[in-house]
Protein backbone atom coordinates (compact mmCIF):
# COMPACT_ATOMS: atom_id res chain seq x y z
CA UNK A 1 0.00 0.00 0.00
CA UNK A 2 1.29 3.60 -1.25
CA UNK A 3 -0.05 6.91 -0.33
CA UNK A 4 -2.17 8.33 -1.90
CA UNK A 5 -2.16 12.42 -1.35
CA UNK A 6 -5.97 13.36 -1.76
CA UNK A 7 -5.05 16.63 -3.15
CA UNK A 8 -3.62 14.71 -6.19
CA UNK A 9 -7.40 12.50 -6.34
CA UNK A 10 -9.20 15.92 -6.24
CA UNK A 11 -7.32 17.32 -8.95
CA UNK A 12 -9.18 14.84 -11.44
CA UNK A 13 -12.63 14.99 -10.23
CA UNK A 14 -14.76 15.95 -13.18
CA UNK A 15 -15.57 19.75 -13.01
CA UNK A 16 -19.68 18.82 -12.19
CA UNK A 17 -18.72 16.79 -9.53
CA UNK A 18 -19.63 18.43 -6.73
CA UNK A 19 -22.94 19.62 -8.26
CA UNK A 20 -23.62 16.23 -8.97
CA UNK A 21 -22.78 14.75 -5.61
CA UNK A 22 -24.78 17.54 -3.98
CA UNK A 23 -28.04 16.92 -5.69
CA UNK A 24 -27.44 12.74 -5.59
CA UNK A 25 -27.46 13.32 -2.10
CA UNK A 26 -30.10 15.16 -1.14
CA UNK A 27 -31.94 13.07 -3.54
CA UNK A 28 -31.25 10.55 -0.86
CA UNK A 29 -32.27 12.22 1.96
CA UNK A 30 -35.57 12.85 0.20
CA UNK A 31 -35.78 8.68 0.18
CA UNK A 32 -35.07 8.10 3.26
CA UNK A 33 -37.74 10.71 4.46
CA UNK A 34 -40.44 9.21 2.98
CA UNK A 35 -39.42 5.10 3.19
CA UNK A 36 -36.52 4.96 5.96
CA UNK A 37 -36.57 1.26 5.84
CA UNK A 38 -35.97 0.82 2.28
CA UNK A 39 -32.65 -1.24 1.96
CA UNK A 40 -32.76 -0.22 -1.61
CA UNK A 41 -32.52 4.01 -1.24
CA UNK A 42 -29.09 4.66 -2.43
CA UNK A 43 -29.96 3.16 -5.88
CA UNK A 44 -33.30 4.72 -6.18
CA UNK A 45 -31.55 8.13 -5.69
CA UNK A 46 -30.59 10.68 -8.95
CA UNK A 47 -27.52 9.08 -10.89
CA UNK A 48 -27.08 7.25 -7.71
CA UNK A 49 -25.55 3.82 -8.36
CA UNK A 50 -23.74 5.04 -11.38
CA UNK A 51 -22.25 8.24 -9.85
CA UNK A 52 -19.01 7.30 -8.15
CA UNK A 53 -18.39 4.49 -11.10
CA UNK A 54 -17.62 7.53 -13.42
CA UNK A 55 -14.42 7.98 -11.28
CA UNK A 56 -12.74 4.95 -12.20
CA UNK A 57 -11.29 5.78 -14.73
CA UNK A 58 -9.08 8.80 -13.64
CA UNK A 59 -8.63 7.22 -10.22
CA UNK A 60 -7.45 4.16 -12.68
CA UNK A 61 -4.74 6.29 -14.28
CA UNK A 62 -3.29 8.09 -11.24
CA UNK A 63 -1.65 4.95 -10.14
CA UNK A 64 -1.26 3.09 -13.47
CA UNK A 65 -4.59 0.78 -12.57
CA UNK A 66 -3.09 -0.32 -9.74
CA UNK A 67 -5.05 -1.58 -6.73
CA UNK A 68 -5.01 1.15 -4.01
CA UNK A 69 -4.45 -1.12 -1.27
CA UNK A 70 -2.97 -4.47 -2.57
CA UNK A 71 -1.12 -2.64 -5.20
CA UNK A 72 -1.54 -5.08 -7.99
CA UNK A 73 -2.38 -3.97 -11.19
CA UNK A 74 -6.19 -4.32 -12.24
CA UNK A 75 -6.26 -6.09 -15.31
CA UNK A 76 -9.93 -8.84 -15.44
CA UNK A 77 -11.79 -6.67 -12.88
CA UNK A 78 -14.38 -3.86 -13.36
CA UNK A 79 -11.79 -1.54 -10.93
CA UNK A 80 -14.55 -1.43 -8.28
CA UNK A 81 -14.92 2.40 -6.55
CA UNK A 82 -14.99 0.92 -2.96
CA UNK A 83 -16.79 3.35 -0.07
CA UNK A 84 -14.22 3.07 2.76
CA UNK A 85 -17.15 3.48 5.29
CA UNK A 86 -20.34 1.14 3.55
CA UNK A 87 -22.83 2.91 2.10
CA UNK A 88 -25.39 0.69 3.15
CA UNK A 89 -24.59 -1.60 6.53
CA UNK A 90 -21.62 -2.46 8.40
CA UNK A 91 -20.83 -6.26 9.06
CA UNK A 92 -21.58 -7.46 12.67
CA UNK A 93 -23.36 -4.20 13.46
CA UNK A 94 -26.71 -5.45 12.92
CA UNK A 95 -28.61 -1.72 13.74
CA UNK A 96 -26.38 0.47 11.55
CA UNK A 97 -27.57 1.65 7.92
CA UNK A 98 -24.02 1.94 6.31
CA UNK A 99 -22.45 5.75 5.72
CA UNK A 100 -25.33 6.40 4.04
CA UNK A 101 -24.13 10.36 3.90
CA UNK A 102 -20.89 9.50 2.44
CA UNK A 103 -22.05 7.61 -0.36
CA UNK A 104 -21.36 10.39 -2.88
CA UNK A 105 -18.62 12.06 -1.11
CA UNK A 106 -15.19 11.33 -2.84
CA UNK A 107 -13.38 11.12 0.37
CA UNK A 108 -15.16 7.84 0.95
CA UNK A 109 -13.50 6.31 -2.06
CA UNK A 110 -10.81 4.05 -2.97
CA UNK A 111 -9.59 2.27 -5.84
CA UNK A 112 -9.29 -1.42 -5.63
CA UNK A 113 -9.33 -4.82 -6.97
CA UNK A 114 -12.43 -7.57 -6.66
CA UNK A 115 -10.20 -9.36 -4.41
CA UNK A 116 -10.18 -6.39 -2.29
CA UNK A 117 -13.12 -5.26 -2.54
CA UNK A 118 -15.16 -8.39 -2.14
CA UNK A 119 -15.20 -11.17 -0.27
CA UNK A 120 -14.14 -14.83 -0.75
CA UNK A 121 -14.01 -18.06 0.71
CA UNK A 122 -10.68 -20.04 1.16
CA UNK A 123 -11.71 -22.77 -0.89
CA UNK A 124 -11.57 -20.50 -3.78
CA UNK A 125 -8.81 -18.13 -2.51
CA UNK A 126 -6.58 -20.07 -0.82
CA UNK A 127 -7.11 -17.58 2.57
CA UNK A 128 -10.10 -15.85 2.98
CA UNK A 129 -10.87 -12.50 2.30
CA UNK A 130 -12.17 -9.07 0.97
CA UNK A 131 -13.99 -5.88 2.59
CA UNK A 132 -17.53 -6.18 1.67
CA UNK A 133 -19.13 -4.47 4.58
CA UNK A 134 -16.21 -4.81 6.76
CA UNK A 135 -15.74 -1.42 8.89
CA UNK A 136 -14.38 -2.41 12.32
CA UNK A 137 -13.26 -0.52 14.83
CA UNK A 138 -10.99 -0.08 17.97
CA UNK A 139 -13.70 1.14 20.07
CA UNK A 140 -16.70 -0.08 18.91
CA UNK A 141 -18.84 2.57 21.33
CA UNK A 142 -17.41 5.47 19.26
CA UNK A 143 -19.49 4.39 16.03
CA UNK A 144 -21.21 6.89 14.55
CA UNK A 145 -24.47 5.63 13.44
CA UNK A 146 -26.36 8.95 11.96
CA UNK A 147 -25.33 11.96 9.73
CA UNK A 148 -22.72 13.67 11.18
CA UNK A 149 -18.70 13.65 11.60
CA UNK A 150 -16.61 10.07 11.55
CA UNK A 151 -13.78 12.16 13.28
CA UNK A 152 -14.14 10.29 16.44
CA UNK A 153 -13.79 7.08 14.90
CA UNK A 154 -10.79 4.91 15.18
CA UNK A 155 -10.63 2.36 12.22
CA UNK A 156 -9.13 -0.75 12.03
CA UNK A 157 -8.48 -0.54 8.50
CA UNK A 158 -5.51 0.88 6.93
CA UNK A 159 -6.31 3.96 5.05
CA UNK A 160 -4.18 5.07 1.63
CA UNK A 161 -4.98 8.52 2.21
CA UNK A 162 -3.51 8.43 5.34
CA UNK A 163 0.61 8.51 5.11
CA UNK A 164 1.21 7.42 8.57
CA UNK A 165 -1.46 4.17 7.89
CA UNK A 166 1.00 3.07 4.69
CA UNK A 167 3.79 2.89 6.56
CA UNK A 168 2.48 -0.19 9.36
CA UNK A 169 2.74 -3.04 7.07
CA UNK A 170 6.72 -4.32 6.54
CA UNK A 171 7.10 -7.03 3.10
CA UNK A 172 9.35 -9.77 3.77
CA UNK A 173 11.82 -11.01 1.47
CA UNK A 174 9.19 -14.08 0.13
CA UNK A 175 6.70 -11.90 -0.38
CA UNK A 176 4.78 -11.74 2.66
CA UNK A 177 3.33 -9.28 4.45
CA UNK A 178 3.31 -8.71 8.66
CA UNK A 179 2.32 -5.57 10.76
CA UNK A 180 5.64 -3.21 10.92
CA UNK A 181 7.98 -5.08 13.17
CA UNK A 182 8.91 -1.78 15.27
CA UNK A 183 5.87 0.34 14.40
CA UNK A 184 3.88 -2.54 15.47
CA UNK A 185 5.84 -4.27 18.45
CA UNK A 186 3.29 -3.42 20.59
CA UNK A 187 0.88 -6.50 19.75
CA UNK A 188 -1.41 -5.67 22.03
CA UNK A 189 -1.68 -2.01 20.87
CA UNK A 190 -3.76 -0.31 18.26
CA UNK A 191 -1.31 0.10 15.23
CA UNK A 192 -0.97 -3.56 15.46
CA UNK A 193 -4.14 -4.45 15.41
CA UNK A 194 -5.10 -2.00 12.86
CA UNK A 195 -2.30 -4.11 10.77
CA UNK A 196 -3.23 -7.22 11.07
CA UNK A 197 -7.04 -6.43 10.74
CA UNK A 198 -6.37 -4.90 7.56
CA UNK A 199 -4.07 -7.59 6.09
CA UNK A 200 -6.50 -10.59 6.55
CA UNK A 201 -10.43 -8.03 5.43
CA UNK A 202 -8.08 -6.45 2.85
CA UNK A 203 -6.73 -10.16 1.45
CA UNK A 204 -3.51 -9.52 1.54
CA UNK A 205 -2.36 -13.03 1.68
CA UNK A 206 -3.74 -14.34 -0.54
CA UNK A 207 -1.88 -16.95 -2.46
CA UNK A 208 -1.56 -16.02 -5.58
CA UNK A 209 -0.21 -12.28 -4.88
CA UNK A 210 1.98 -13.38 -2.02
CA UNK A 211 3.92 -15.64 -4.74
CA UNK A 212 3.34 -12.61 -7.23
CA UNK A 213 5.43 -10.27 -4.76
CA UNK A 214 7.46 -13.46 -4.15
CA UNK A 215 9.07 -14.11 -7.46
CA UNK A 216 9.03 -9.98 -7.84
CA UNK A 217 11.33 -9.56 -4.42
CA UNK A 218 13.65 -12.38 -5.56
CA UNK A 219 14.01 -10.47 -8.93
CA UNK A 220 14.67 -7.71 -7.50
CA UNK A 221 17.37 -8.93 -4.90
CA UNK A 222 19.21 -11.07 -7.79
CA UNK A 223 19.62 -7.58 -10.04
CA UNK A 224 20.22 -5.67 -7.34
CA UNK A 225 23.00 -7.99 -6.36
CA UNK A 226 24.24 -8.67 -9.80
CA UNK A 227 24.91 -4.82 -9.84
CA UNK A 228 27.56 -4.96 -7.70
CA UNK A 229 29.12 -7.39 -9.23
CA UNK A 230 28.79 -5.59 -12.66
CA UNK A 231 30.22 -2.38 -11.21
CA UNK A 232 33.38 -3.61 -9.75
CA UNK A 233 33.86 -5.25 -13.58
CA UNK A 234 33.72 -2.13 -14.86
CA UNK A 235 36.30 -0.52 -12.21
CA UNK A 236 38.43 -3.47 -13.76
CA UNK A 237 38.09 -2.04 -17.25
CA UNK A 238 34.94 -4.18 -18.46
CA UNK A 239 33.16 -0.94 -20.23
CA UNK A 240 30.53 -3.82 -21.57
CA UNK A 241 29.85 -3.99 -17.86
CA UNK A 242 28.75 -0.50 -17.10
CA UNK A 243 25.64 -0.74 -19.58
CA UNK A 244 24.71 -3.70 -17.49
CA UNK A 245 24.68 -1.52 -14.63
CA UNK A 246 23.01 1.38 -15.97
CA UNK A 247 20.06 -1.41 -17.23
CA UNK A 248 19.40 -2.75 -13.63
CA UNK A 249 19.67 0.95 -12.15
CA UNK A 250 16.38 2.04 -14.64
CA UNK A 251 14.94 -1.19 -13.92
CA UNK A 252 14.82 -0.81 -10.01
CA UNK A 253 14.61 2.92 -9.54
CA UNK A 254 10.86 1.72 -11.59
CA UNK A 255 10.05 -0.73 -9.79
CA UNK A 256 10.56 1.32 -6.54
CA UNK A 257 8.50 3.86 -7.95
CA UNK A 258 4.51 4.72 -6.73
CA UNK A 259 3.31 3.88 -10.31
CA UNK A 260 5.13 0.27 -10.05
CA UNK A 261 3.29 -2.94 -9.03
CA UNK A 262 3.79 -4.42 -5.54
CA UNK A 263 6.84 -0.81 -5.09
CA UNK A 264 6.30 -0.97 -1.38
CA UNK A 265 7.74 -4.87 -1.34
CA UNK A 266 10.09 -3.50 -3.77
CA UNK A 267 10.91 -0.99 -1.11
CA UNK A 268 11.34 -3.54 1.50
CA UNK A 269 13.18 -6.25 -0.48
CA UNK A 270 16.10 -2.83 -0.88
CA UNK A 271 16.12 -2.19 2.51
CA UNK A 272 16.55 -6.02 3.62
CA UNK A 273 19.99 -5.83 2.08
CA UNK A 274 21.33 -2.18 1.98
CA UNK A 275 23.80 -2.92 4.42
CA UNK A 276 25.57 -5.38 1.93
CA UNK A 277 24.35 -4.25 -1.44
CA UNK A 278 25.41 -0.57 -2.68
CA UNK A 279 23.12 -0.85 -5.61
CA UNK A 280 20.08 -1.06 -3.12
CA UNK A 281 21.40 1.73 -1.18
CA UNK A 282 21.99 4.06 -4.34
CA UNK A 283 18.11 3.15 -5.14
CA UNK A 284 16.86 3.77 -1.92
CA UNK A 285 18.81 6.82 -0.77
CA UNK A 286 18.34 8.68 -4.82
CA UNK A 287 14.48 7.36 -5.74
CA UNK A 288 12.74 7.04 -2.52
CA UNK A 289 14.94 9.20 -0.02
CA UNK A 290 16.33 6.53 2.07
Amino acid sequence: MRHIPKAEVKAILPEDWNEKSTAALEKLEGVYANDPEDKRKISKTIDGNTLWSKLRAPFAKLRNNKCWYCESIIKRSHKPIDHYRPKNAVRDCSNHGGYWWLAYDWENYRLCCTYCNSFGKEETRGVAGGKGTEFPLWEEKSRQCTRGSCAGERPLLLDPFKKADTSLLWFESNGNVIPHPTKCEDTDGYAYKKAEVSIAIYNLREDDLKECRGTLCDEIETKARNSDKYYAKYLNGDAMAYEAWEDNLEFLSKAVGKNAEYSKAVVHTLMHIRNECEMANTILEECVGG
